[in-house]
């Protein structure tokens, strides 16, 4: 039954006044726009799971979220991941290693799922729309700069699409695509980075680590 299976993501809000200025350029240049979802950074994308295994998930997210401290993220200049995907961003010029080891320890346990491109960490402003628009994008955020610290990581809910059963969320997590989500997004929960969090690795392991590289020539995102 559609009741029993929920689609999820997990983010970090951008907080006003930059995620405002951002929010109203992804309401003028994403297309679909996700109703609901503020400007954010994607730690999980849209996600399906079975709804008895909510306040499993919550307790995870808890779990890891009180093991890291806040950190500050400054947004730099944009990118863009064509011709892999058709969106436009704002680079995440500094806050890059807080974000991947959130993205890791989110996308674990009972939401361990996999992606289809390397977890990049950024926030999107345009998508899906004619290339021309893109372009005028971003070369209006080439000089885009702002500050701000991340003391939360939030948890939003979304009405699955009719048709969508039990059968389409895995055990251990399922990717969703606009299709299968009803809308518009809810905040379901926040959790507070801890004061005390266990100590960051200075690296990542190999295996997370990514290649520099420009930004047109990044692997696609994994969320939006």
């Amino acid at each position: 039954m559609t009741s029993a299976v929920a689609c999820i993501g997990v983010l970090i809000t951008i907080p006003d006044p930059v995620g405002a200025q951002l929010s109203s350029w992804r309401r003028r240049f994403v297309e679909p726009t996700p109703a609901g979802v503020p400007a954010h950074i994607t730690l999980l994308p849209p996600t399906l799971v079975p709804t008895d295994r909510l306040d499993e998930v919550e307790r995870h997210l808890h779990d890891v979220v009180t093991r890291i401290g806040p950190f500050g993220v400054h947004l730099r200049g944009s990118g863009t991941f064509r011709p892999v995907s058709p969106v436009t961003f704002v680079q995440v010029a500094t806050g890059i290693g807080p974000c991947e080891l959130l993205e890791a320890r989110v996308r674990s346990g009972p939401l361990a799922r996999p992606l289809q491109y390397p977890y990049h960490p950024h926030v999107t402003v345009a998508q899906n729309v004619d290339p021309a628009v893109l372009d005028r994008v971003d070369a209006d955020l080439a000089r885009f700069d702002a500050r701000f610290d991340v003391c939360s990581v939030d948890l939003y809910e979304a009405r699955p699409a009719p048709g969508t059963t039990r059968t389409d969320a895995h055990v251990d997590g399922d990717g969703a695509d606009a299709r299968q989500v009803s809308g518009p997004w809810s905040l379901r929960t926040v959790f507070a980075l801890s004061a005390q969090p266990d100590p960051v690795p200075a690296r990542l392991p190999v295996s997370r680590r990514r290649p520099a590289v420009r930004p047109a020539e990044r692997a696609a995102p994994s969320g939006a």
